[in-house]
């Protein structure tokens, strides 16, 4: 359900807040805002709201260019970004760094299960992924461990060639292994079960999006690989009762598994640290 609140001459986010909050059939709030009116009754209902089911608030007109023009646009007096901050951390709110993370955050904090702490495995086809994601993920106060000698071992017994990477991320580069089914949910398997990280992320698998009309036979016959892949590792996900969060182009969610498509490392890094804590404002 969507709702346009206008300039707010009778209704305000704050009633919206109340009356979605009180609605069973709703399970996650999105919010854009650039000011709230009255922060006092915002910060109450809030605080009940999010006992219930998470909100999440993307809150626009943080700087003084962008604060005047909010002004011009609905008569709001957005307030400074430092004040939001703390409002949401009191009120249990999560707040987005940026709109396109609003879906996704919302849908990651309904559909994956909680975080139990803060480490962070990494399956990739890429090294550069690993390390960016890698980077994103730890600046945001998070950790990427590398894996037990123990652990490495498993990951090689189940396929990993000897000049891949098993430390974390895991990196199997251009070995063609993203094009085995057994392989990629193998690995995901020994990671989940050894107890050594609290989600998992895989990224590179699921090229289905990419293809056309015009795709040649022979590269289609890759679509029910990676479907699959992607499904292998959403049962993965609720047999560990660990967060798997999926890179792919086949962004199209069947009800069962959500892709997140896009190679933006940022969206990963976002969305898992509002996973690991309802109270963290970006």
């Amino acid at each position: 359900m969507f709702v346009h609140t206008g300039n707010e001459c009778d209704l305000t986010v704050t009633d919206f807040l109340e009356y979605f909050g009180q609605d069973p059939e709703v399970r996650s709030i999105i919010m854009y805002i650039e000011a709230i009116r009255d922060g006092r009754r915002f910060t109450e209902i809030a605080r009940a709201v999010t006992k219930m089911k998470p909100v999440v608030i993307y809150k626009a007109g943080k700087t003084s260019g962008s604060a005047r023009a909010a002004q011009s646009h609905t008569g709001a007096l957005s307030g400074k970004k430092e004040i939001y901050q703390g409002l949401f951390r009191q009120a249990g709110i999560i707040g987005s760094p940026t709109m396109e993370l609003l879906l996704p955050v919302a849908h990651a904090l309904v559909e994956r299960p909680a975080m139990r702490g803060p480490r962070v495995a990494i399956i990739t086809v890429g090294g550069s992924w690993g390390v960016a994601l890698t980077d994103a993920l730890e600046e945001a106060g998070l950790t990427v461990p590398e894996l037990s000698p123990n652990l490495q071992e498993r990951l090689r017994s189940a396929g990993m060639p000897t000049r891949a990477s098993t430390r974390n991320p895991v990196d199997f580069g251009a070995s063609g292994l993203f094009l085995s089914l057994d392989t990629p949910l193998a690995l995901g398997s020994e990671i989940l079960s050894f107890g050594e990280v609290d989600a998992l992320v895989v990224h590179g698998i699921g090229r289905p999006g990419m293809h056309t009309a015009g795709t040649p036979d022979e590269w289609k016959i890759f679509l029910d690989i990676e479907k699959r892949q992607i499904k292998g590792l959403n049962d993965l996900e609720k047999k560990m009762g660990i967060p798997v969060l999926i890179g792919s182009h086949y962004s199209q969610s069947n009800g069962k598994a959500r892709r997140f498509a896009t190679s933006i490392n940022r969206e990963y890094a976002s969305t898992i640290i509002c996973m690991r804590s309802r109270n963290y404002s970006l």
